[in-house]
């Protein structure tokens, strides 16, 4: 390769990624715009690389290459301990108005779902939230039966595949199957000790299908807002949190998203997730603390977990 043609190439790819970087602001505009906005920290580190292979002149392939090359690696290492360390912590709340929680796309082809059953066992989280949770799980609910009593879901219904595991009592709950306006949903209503909290699990619909997706951002939203009083809502929602479609949930919900920018898909292959798009959603007024993503357990995503602390 000549110095010339990698000049051009880092200008180009430079260039690349600022178009793609202003386009993902541009969502409101044009939905489809909306799907750049996903590989905004991709490209904010390709313009970094090229201006460090621009520093470094007479390293610059090796700079300019290398460095576009490591950059999944960059991102899905961002916290490694998490992962690897943290994630077998139990989920401890010695409070009353405390609970623990854990999100799962278990991913519907998914195997192993011993892997799955022996995590669950060692965080002890309070409430559990699987989606892509299909019939062949059913036996492992049963084996869970006597630490998560309570349980509803629509495992094996097409369409739908959640289930909410709880240690706690439900006093009311429902579920629905996905339509055009509406992603699949479980939704369960705890007692006065947790505030009459309601809890749901739901999975909007992935890009490249972005007006979908839109439908069900828009359905979604008004369908939490039928509910009073506290809210948590846990899933995986194919949205990274500078997409527009993410932030237009949360302005229309009018929830708090608690988790963060954890990565947590994909990572079928290789332990680097790329992108943050499993979250956990409250009412303002519950603080959460703890929030991290977990170890892969035989699906292309990583669960996410932490404690969410109900007002008095």
């Amino acid at each position: 390769m000549t110095p010339r043609f990698v000049t051009k190439c880092m200008f180009l790819a430079a260039i690349l990624a600022g178009l793609g970087i202003a386009a993902g602001f541009l969502g409101s505009k044009w939905i489809y715009f909306d799907l750049f906005a996903h590989f905004r920290v991709h490209f904010g580190l390709m313009i970094v690389i090229c201006v460090l292979a621009l520093i470094f002149k007479c390293w610059r392939g090796f700079v300019l290459f290398g460095g576009i090359c490591l950059i999944p690696v960059i991102i899905g290492l961002q916290s490694p301990l998490w992962r690897y360390v943290d994630g077998d912590r139990p989920l401890a709340t010695s409070a009353q108005r405390s609970l623990s929680i854990l999100s799962l796309n278990n991913f519907l082809i998914n195997k192993n779902s011993r892997a799955l059953e022996n995590y669950l066992r060692r965080k002890q989280a309070d409430v559990v939230v699987l989606v892509e949770f299909g019939a062949s799980k059913k036996p492992m609910m049963r084996r869970l039966k006597k630490l998560y009593p309570h349980q509803k879901h629509c495992a094996g219904v097409e369409g739908c595949h959640i289930a909410i595991l709880s240690k706690r009592s439900i006093v009311a709950s429902g579920s629905h199957t996905v339509e055009p306006d509406m992603p699949p949903y479980v939704w369960v209503r705890f007692g006065p000790k947790l505030a009459n909290l309601t809890l749901i699990g739901t999975h909007l619909i992935r890009p490249p299908f972005i007006k979908h997706q839109m439908s069900h951002v828009n359905g979604l939203s008004r369908f939490v807002r039928q509910f009073k009083g506290p809210m948590v809502v846990a899933g995986d929602f194919n949205l990274t949190p500078w997409a527009y479609l993410f932030k237009k949930f949360v302005r229309m919900s009018k929830l708090i998203a608690v988790t963060g920018r954890n990565p947590t898909w994909p990572v079928s292959l290789v332990n680097l997730a790329q992108f943050p798009i499993d979250h956990i959603f409250t009412t303002p007024g519950i603080t959460a603390s703890n929030i991290s993503a977990g170890p892969r357990l035989g699906s292309d995503h990583l669960p996410i977990y932490g404690i969410l602390t109900l007002p008095r």
